[in-house]
């Protein structure tokens, strides 16, 4: 239980929309140089021992723990407008069961023992391709898909996702601070058209689709190393709602994290 509503607590990350080497080659192709390869790792810690639910309900004394590795590569087509993206999650997780207050253990949840677990979540593959651009600023739009890499578990805090295969569409501004050299900002969108969830019928007539709007402000201390600082919002477009969770059957309670 709880691994959907962890995300309302862990909705605030540091992310980077835009990595492509330095203000001066942003301001030939925002994409990157034609026909280069690109290979990158972030990675992320965070730690979390409240949940926030529907109406601001809290559920504390819940500890739970992640570190996120993303690996990605970035090729830049002999057009340099257009580039394609694969990136592959690493989740490592755990829910310290143990030291949490309440009954949030079930037998599905099979993570969540109080040790942590590496998964490889969803692939991301898109294909990005430079709208519009000008000497200080980018439209790009993206297609793509995700795609569960095997058959993680999907219940429980230490739950690395949902295993839902979706659809993506976005679009991403990017913008140079003429005013401050090497400074730039970002802002974009993101629609994904996710698969029904099949456990059952009740969970199967929830829509999974959802919107990310992500913003950062950067800066490139040299042309190799940047700072950036951003923020996400996902916003799913159904879903279960806990403060209807009297009348829910228990297929929707059990799988309340892919819903």
């Amino acid at each position: 239980m709880l691994g959907a509503m962890k995300v309302h607590v862990l909705a605030l990350s540091f992310i980077a929309v835009l990595a492509t080497g330095g203000a001066e080659v942003q301001a030939q192709s925002w994409l990157g140089e034609a026909n280069s390869l690109t290979t990158s790792m972030t990675t992320a810690y965070t730690s979390s021992d409240t949940v926030v639910e529907t109406d601001g309900i809290e559920f504390d004394n819940l500890p739970a723990s992640n570190i996120a590795m993303t690996l990605q590569v970035d090729y830049v087509t002999p057009h340099e407008k257009l580039s394609v993206t694969a990136s592959l999650p690493l989740m490592a997780l755990k829910f310290d069961v143990d030291n949490a207050s309440g009954d949030f253990h079930t037998d599905r949840a099979v993570n969540d023992d109080g040790d942590f677990h590496l998964e490889a979540q969803d692939l991301r593959l898109l294909m990005n391709y430079e709208a519009l651009s000008g000497d200080s600023y980018g439209l790009i739009a993206t297609l793509g898909a995700s795609i569960p890499t095997n058959d993680y578990p999907t219940v429980g805090l230490a739950a690395p996702g949902r295993g839902l295969k979706a659809a993506i569409a976005g679009l991403s501004i990017v913008k140079l601070v003429d005013w401050v050299p090497g400074l730039y900002t970002t802002a974009s969108y993101e629609f994904a058209y996710v698969e029904d969830a099949d456990n059952s019928p009740s969970v199967a007539k929830y829509n999974q689709d959802r919107s990310l709007m992500a913003a950062s402000l950067g800066y490139y201390l040299t042309d190799e190393f940047e700072l950036n600082l951003g923020t996400n919002i996902v916003i799913s477009h159904d879903g279960f709602n806990f403060v209807d969770a009297a009348d829910a059957d228990e297929f929707e309670l059990e799988f309340h994290d892919r819903i």
